[in-house]
């Protein structure tokens, strides 16, 4: 089987942009993706709960509410559509209207620190298999987990019936040997669909998916000019040429390009100090919590977090105050 393409530029790229695509805008974006061979085009986050409390300004991939859902099924040349939930955040009743929207795959966060409670996975996947839908269980911050727990995650998402399950690098810390070693033992354990979302904290995403590739995984997570929070995202544009190339796949990549030239580029800026950052949070492996905490205590002490994160790295600063402030533990450092 093909390694396929899942882009999710209109929920995890709206982390730059505050989800502000317009209808018109996603609209024609995931049609171009149908144009181009994309496989799945991820709409957004599904928070049925919290659509009031957005506004008219913040619906659409903010949370996916019906009218900007049932905009989608106007057109015949679209991918598979998908919408990433948090358990938290809906109910078993809600995904109903998800079937009636035509959404093919629902995606569920799954964060290591909550795994006393990772059973409650079974009965939203058994719900999404009523409606006949596919689902897949997205571990996030999977540089924070030994492997031993990673495959444990995957085994019990096989047993519970989901279709897929990913790995998310989501601090963007994770080196191509070490994605090699995790999607190489879950394809020797599991046999559902095994899917990568890749960081470019340090310039790895394409690397790392191209080890992923080599190591078995199905599916990829990519984003139209790796338009994305903290470093990025994988770029759609590059990882489907790369699979034209090497793989015999026939995605339409001067279509992606034109799609990331006239809707993407206006968010695709550079900023030399938050670049900066980003490597720092990367190689240090902080995820988006500990990285505000940072930017808390940076302002507290006047300083910018961009001196207080070098600080950290180099142990300049009072690890014992610091670590009371956001809970750090020595892993931080495992990098040096």
């Amino acid at each position: 089987m093909s390694v396929r393409l899942l882009d999710v530029t209109l929920r995890d790229g709206g982390y730059v942009n505050d989800h502000n695509f317009s209808d018109n805008e996603a609209y024609s974006i995931v049609k171009g993706f149908g144009q181009a061979n994309i496989e799945y085009a991820e709409l957004g986050y599904y928070r049925p709960s919290q659509i009031d409390a957005y506004g008219r300004f913040r619906q659409g991939p903010a949370v996916s509410d019906p009218k900007y859902l049932a905009g989608f099924m106007d057109a015949r040349t679209l991918p598979k559509l998908v919408v990433m939930v948090h358990l938290d955040r809906v109910t078993l009743k809600e995904y109903k209207i998800l079937s009636d929207l035509n959404i093919s795959l629902v995606r569920f966060v799954v964060k290591h620190e909550n795994h006393e409670n990772f059973d409650v996975v079974r009965k939203h996947i058994e719900a999404i298999k009523d409606w006949g839908m596919l689902c897949s269980v997205n571990l996030i911050r999977v540089s924070e987990i030994p492997l031993d727990s990673i495959v444990s995650y995957g085994k019990k998402s096989e047993a519970f019936g989901a279709d897929f399950f990913y790995i998310a690098d989501s601090n963007g810390s994770l080196f191509p040997s070490q994605v090699y070693a995790t999607v190489r033992e879950l394809s020797e354990n599991l046999s559902i669909q095994i899917g990568f979302h890749a960081h470019d904290g340090l310039s790895l995403a394409f690397a790392n998916s191209v080890a992923a590739i080599d190591a078995g995984v199905h599916i990829l997570d990519s984003t139209l000019g790796g338009l994305g929070k903290g470093g990025g995202n994988l770029r759609t544009e590059l990882i489907a040429t790369y699979l034209n190339w090497c793989k015999g796949s026939t995605y339409n990549v001067s279509q992606l390009a034109h799609i990331t030239q006239e809707y993407i580029s206006k968010w695709l800026t550079f900023n030399s100090i938050n670049k900066c950052k980003n490597v720092l949070s990367s190689i240090m492996n902080l995820n988006i919590d500990k990285i505000q905490a940072i930017e808390e205590t940076a302002k507290e002490a006047d300083l910018h977090s961009l001196n207080l994160m070098e600080k950290l790295l180099t142990n300049e600063v009072e690890a014992v105050n610091f670590q009371r402030k956001i809970r750090l533990d020595e892993t931080i450092f495992s990098s040096k």
